[in-house]
């Protein structure tokens, strides 16, 4: 794949990682940046990953230096050796590795490593993912000092760990007549028995349930003296004699169903408004959508100018403005939500919905942690007295891993709120992806927590807008593939377009009041520098379907799909979600094509979206978008074959 394409689809020349197939008879996985993925036992998936990795002090990855695997294969058993280096502030982390997969249903990971000075870390070890369908799964845990607890996976997402000192974990994975067992060994400063404990990794948006080395509950960052040598090792394995049928309840798939319209759109508009140029505020103001969800930072410095175009900018798209305010914290609520109202009015700006938090909940802490001091619910009712005409939200401006450990109890709100990234712990293609099928699960977690209380998500990106976790955002200015960074260049390829297409698919039929979907300028911004993202198009196809009639689309990955009823036909979006191409599904009856052929027209025509349909194609190619007519038929749901 060329540079050119590169950039095409993933916003940069950077290519993607490509894995390396493993197998041995039945077992399979795939080789990917120094760690295991997609181990599967005739065809079924059994763990989504297996990787070893440090973590720094702010929870950055520091990407290892890893040289080129050596893989043998000897009759039922192939072997893949490598070693490498990482990079952390003080020195260097040296280690090599082994994985053996053998056919009889057993794969192996064994790492060893030495700093070569003192190292101060928050994680050194293995990481093992479990997916996220296996919530409400049957888990035997084993823990360190011999003894077992009957559990499962959770259904609801969990705020805190649900299984701690983890020695093995056993259970028989959907889909599969048998049992699979992974026993965890590691050793750590402290702890010599080498703890292991579960996260629910949906928290912050991530398709796994992540089960890591150490624990949370001890002290971090820890260090690793230099020259000490540590062994860890994590084994997998099959047993076919222990097998039982389990039934198991899943939470629902995402689906169109829920809701009788298509929600309202919207998108996040940040700090720098008044410095946009004519072309910009036009392609703002025709993208459609019904509310800006304007930032209002009192931590920063001239803010009138910011909010005086905010205003302006809201009116010209006739959309409404949701307020975002983000105080110092070190003042009473009542004063600094006049602040913000005494600025508003010098703007004229009368918000339609404000939500209001102060700064120190900009940040994360463990369950077991105290929260800082200041009561949210000062700041629910300080900000109804200060906008008496607005509705009022509670909740998080970060990620729903705070909403979860942080919860409001609801009382007086008019909205809870939060947002959401794709990059906090992963930031491979898949696992970007991969995070779109977590939607529905955190909907279905507010709406067990909140059943009453209408949920506005957003604004969402691939990016981050802020960092809970460490110090700061990664200041992505080579607009890598990284986790925690401020900007991703996958919002300027195709492969943004097919993200938000799937987003939308995933959660549209949540019933959500309100889904905020990247920013109208600046890093998370649908309109750049060089012209319109392809995710712009996107967006203007989910605002003109608002109020719409929802259509159920019965679809499979690696499509998403989302439907609604205009007053004559049936509109909307099938999106190929990987970077091969993909039969277009039969019915789809006339579309508009967002792909490689057309992305540079779509991105100097503003109304693009709104162009005439032609004759459906046989494929979609890589992170295609197709805006489309479907048919009527109840029954015609199958994949349309090549030729």
């Amino acid at each position: 794949m060329t540079a050119a394409r590169n950039r095409l689809l993933f916003g940069t020349a950077e290519p993607p990682s490509s894995p390396v197939a493993l197998s041995a008879a039945s077992l399979s996985a795939e080789l990917f940046e120094g760690g295991i993925r997609t181990l599967t036992w005739r065809g079924v998936e059994i763990v989504r990953r297996v990787t070893y990795l440090v973590r720094d002090t702010s929870w950055g990855t520091p990407i290892p230096v890893l040289a080129e695997p050596l893989i043998e294969t000897t009759g039922d058993r192939v072997a893949v050796r490598w070693s490498g280096t990482v990079g952390v502030a003080g020195g260097t982390f040296s280690f090599d590795a082994l994985v053996a997969m053998e056919s009889g249903g057993r794969l192996s990971f064994e790492v060893t490593g030495t700093p070569d000075a003192d190292l101060a870390v928050n994680r050194a070890g293995f990481v093992l993912l479990h997916p996220a369908d296996f919530a409400d799964l049957p888990v035997t845990i084993e823990h360190v000092d011999g003894s077992a607890t009957e559990a499962a996976f959770p259904t609801t997402i969990s705020p805190g760990q649900p299984f701690f000192d983890i020695r093995s974990m056993r259970y028989a994975p959907p889909g599969g007549a048998f049992h699979v067992r992974c026993t965890l060994e590691a050793e750590l400063p402290g702890d010599p028995l080498g703890r292991f404990e579960t996260e629910d990794q949906r928290n912050w948006g991530d398709a796994s349930f992540k089960t890591y080395v150490g624990s949370l509950l001890k002290p971090w960052p820890y260090v690793l003296p230099a020259g000490k040598r540590f062994a860890q090792r994590v084994e997998v394995t099959i047993d076919e004699q222990r097998s039982r049928s389990i039934a198991v309840s899943h939470p629902r798939a995402a689906s169109l169903s829920r809701q009788a319209s298509m929600p309202p759109i919207g998108i996040g508009v940040g700090p720098g408004t008044d410095r946009l140029d004519e072309s910009a505020i036009e392609a703002v103001a025709r993208l459609g959508v019904g509310w800006h969800v304007v930032a209002l930072d009192l931590r920063r410095q001239e803010l009138l100018p910011h909010l005086m175009a905010a205003r302006s900018l809201a009116v010209r798209a006739k959309a409404a403005i949701q307020l975002e305010i983000l105080t110092q914290g070190d003042a009473p609520a009542e004063g600094e939500l006049a602040e913000a109202a005494a600025l508003c009015d010098a703007a004229s700006l009368e918000p339609q919905a404000v939500l209001a938090l102060p700064a120190p909940y900009l940040k994360s802490y463990q369950p077991s942690d105290t929260w800082p001091s200041i009561e949210p619910q000062a700041w629910v009712d300080a900000a109804r007295r200060a906008f008496p005409n607005a509705t009022i939200g509670g909740g998080m401006l970060t990620n729903f891993t705070e909403l979860n450990r942080r919860r409001p109890s609801g009382r007086l709100l008019d909205f809870i709120s939060h947002t959401s990234t794709a990059i906090v712990h992963a930031a491979d293609d898949d696992s970007v992806m991969q995070a779109l099928e977590t939607l529905p699960h955190i909907a279905g977690s507010v709406r067990a927590v909140w059943p009453d209380v209408p949920y506005r998500l957003g604004p969402s990106s691939i990016a981050m807008r802020s960092n809970p976790y460490g110090d700061g955002l990664v200041e992505n200015t080579g607009w890598a593939r990284i986790p925690l960074a401020d900007r991703d260049p996958r919002l300027r390829g195709l492969f943004g377009a097919a993200w938000t297409a799937g987003f939308a698919a995933a959660i549209a039929g949540e019933g959500l009041d309100l889904l905020a979907l990247h920013a109208s300028h600046g890093l998370l911004g649908l309109v750049g520098e060089y012209g319109l993202v392809p995710a712009y198009h996107v967006v203007a196809a989910l605002a003109a379907a608002v109020g719409c009639p929802q259509v159920s689309v019965d679809i499979a990955r690696p499509l998403a799909a989302l439907a609604w009823q205009t007053n004559d036909d049936i509109k909307g979006l099938v999106a190929n979600l990987t970077a091969q191409p993909q039969p277009c599904p039969r019915f789809v009856t006339a579309a508009r094509v967002l792909d490689e052929a057309t992305a540079k027209a779509a991105a100097a025509d503003l109304d693009w979206s709104r162009g005439a349909l032609v004759a459906t194609p046989v494929m979609l190619g890589p992170y295609a978008v197709a805006f489309c007519a479907l048919s009527r038929g109840p029954d015609d749901h199958e994949p349309r074959t090549a030729g």
